[in-house]
């Protein structure tokens, strides 16, 4: 720990207001990493909320890419109900996002591989104008040793990427608060 001008806290004392001004600045910065910890607690406490409770959606679709089974979750992303979307295709469904989607469909019908953990961005029709993200996986789905189609698993991650941009925002205020204690 310095004091300005370079005279450290095991050094002699020789100028009383310099400490006394250096000392009443580390109370108000503690003070201030007090504050800044009790937001982090609770941001991370809102995190693990988050974690609990991410709107998980579910599909199956055939070789054609057509619905034949799917969550409300899944079916809220375009504002239908999941039976107006039973036996449309995904392009159909969700022709703004069918584009970051294709390839993927096509590769685990093509290499009968899962796709894993991938991010797909887009509007949902329920929070109009906001970007909404979420983690995907598509996984081929075998039957009699035919790849019959592909599920659906899609983890609405959008709150906990807002949880995460908060979280980067208090580090930035936490590491410019530490910055004051080294000046």
């Amino acid at each position: 720990v310095s004091r300005p001008g370079g005279i450290h806290a095991n050094s002699e004392l020789t100028e009383q207001p310099a400490f006394d001004t250096a000392f009443e600045d580390r109370e108000l910065l503690e003070e201030r990493l007090r504050h800044a910890e009790l937001e982090t607690l609770e941001t991370l406490s809102i995190l693990d909320t988050l974690q609990m409770s991410a709107p998980v959606g579910l599909g199956y679709v055939d070789r054609e890419f057509r619905f034949l089974r799917l969550n409300s979750v899944l079916a809220a992303v375009n504002g239908s109900t999941v039976e107006d979307q039973i036996g449309r295709s995904v392009a159909e469904v969700v022709p703004e996002l069918w584009p970051q989607l294709e390839a993927r469909y096509h590769r685990v019908l093509d290499t009968a591989q899962p796709v894993s953990g991938d991010e797909v961005t887009g509007e949902i029709a329920g929070d109009p104008g906001q970007l909404h993200y979420w983690q995907t996986s598509l996984y081929p789905v075998n039957v009699g040793g035919e790849i019959t189609g592909i599920g659906i698993v899609a983890v609405d991650v959008t709150d906990q990427k807002r949880v995460e941009w908060s979280r980067a925002e208090l580090t930035r205020k936490l590491v410019a608060a530490l910055s004051v204690l080294t000046e």
